[in-house]
């Protein structure tokens, strides 16, 4: 059904199938993405990507990466997303081929089809994402949280100019994303079964989709978000995007990628440190590593980082977590606070 639907709105186009080796192998070739001598000997889902068809080709001489966007997202099929954006993605791979700080701990893309909504990049080897941090018991060391404030400082730093920021405002995902962050997760009566996710949630919750003042502050960041800005962000800068390679850590998918803000890149993650449970003082570092490297609104970031733990909580996208319900209801209690009183000393975020 997928298929016939893709093919109906994009006639022409080629559609990625993990059982399609031959045709597979046919398109490869034709857009010169392999060898005249290079077969195609396997294909395999390549981790557990939200968005796109992301598969692992091995072929006779080589691993290669290939992913497609469709008009829907691949986990959540009944959820409409933009075609378009792995050329949004290329786009950003564009703006960071020339920073060897940022570009040397993502992918080489090797080849785009804009027509058929295909990117094909270099397999960074058989790692896992770090999705393994919402496990109780697996955190981060501290060199590994300092390089991801390294990364966003080097990627934030990146000059750019104003063709290249109009080459990227990536709209139509940032509408997706403003619906499943700052609208969806807030709103009555929105069809999302808290139940569903943890016994006694949708108890919990009320107090925070009752609070007038917070879901003004989240109204109001969701504008900052949309602004349009100089700093390159990845646009979804959490542990499912982050490819853990012995104690290194490797960036993937900067499809949600815009200039705007650093704050949200910031927020985001800063959120998820929270959410996977790593200490006050691993958070404090990280925030102190990234702001004594360049400026950052850090109020900003903390209301952030408090609105994506709300969205992960109380929204669609959904982690694999173990926390029960009085330990996402203190993170609620936490992203209250990060979002209206980002002083206040239960946090210890600000010294």
């Amino acid at each position: 059904m997928q298929k016939e639907a893709f093919l109906s709105q994009y006639p022409g186009r080629f559609f990625l199938e993990q059982t399609d080796l031959v045709g597979l192998q046919g398109y490869l070739q034709k857009q010169g993405w392999l060898g005249a001598e290079e077969a195609l000997l396997s294909a395999e889902k390549a981790g557990e990507g939200n968005m796109n068809c992301t598969l692992r080709l091995q072929t006779n001489q080589r691993s290669l990466i290939v992913k497609q966007s469709r008009p829907w997202v691949e986990k959540y099929p009944q959820i409409a997303a933009p075609s378009e954006r792995v050329v949004s993605e290329a786009r950003f791979y564009e703006n960071i081929r020339s920073a060897p700080e940022v570009a040397r701990w993502m992918p080489r893309i090797l080849g785009v089809d804009a027509f058929s909504f295909l990117l094909c990049m270099e397999d960074l080897g058989l790692a896992s994402d770090l999705s393994s941090l919402y496990q109780e018991g697996k955190t981060l060391e501290g060199a590994q949280i300092a390089f991801l404030a390294d990364f966003l400082v080097a990627l934030h730093r990146l000059p750019s100019t104003p063709e290249q920021r109009a080459s990227l405002t990536n709209r139509p995902m940032r509408a997706l994303n403003h619906e499943h962050i700052f609208d969806l997760p807030t709103r009555p009566n929105n069809g999302i079964d808290l139940e569903g996710f943890v016994k006694g949630l949708t108890q919990t919750a009320q107090p925070l989709l009752q609070d007038q003042a917070f879901l003004a502050r989240v109204r109001a960041m969701g504008d900052v978000y949309l602004t349009d800005g100089n700093e390159l962000l990845h646009g979804d800068f959490y542990p499912g995007s982050w490819l853990e390679s012995g104690a290194q850590i490797f960036v993937l998918d900067p499809e949600f990628a815009f200039f705007g803000p650093a704050s949200f890149d910031v927020g985001v993650c800063l959120a998820h440190l929270l959410i996977s449970q790593h200490s006050l003082a691993s958070c404090r570092g990280f925030l102190e590593h990234y702001t004594t490297q360049r400026y950052l609104d850090v109020e900003q970031a903390l209301a952030f980082a408090g609105i994506e733990i709300m969205r992960r909580f109380l929204g669609v996208a959904q982690l694999p977590l173990s926390l029960d319900i009085s330990e996402r209801s203190a993170l609620l209690q936490q992203a209250r606070l990060l979002v209206l009183e980002p002083e206040h000393p239960s946090l210890g975020l600000l010294g």
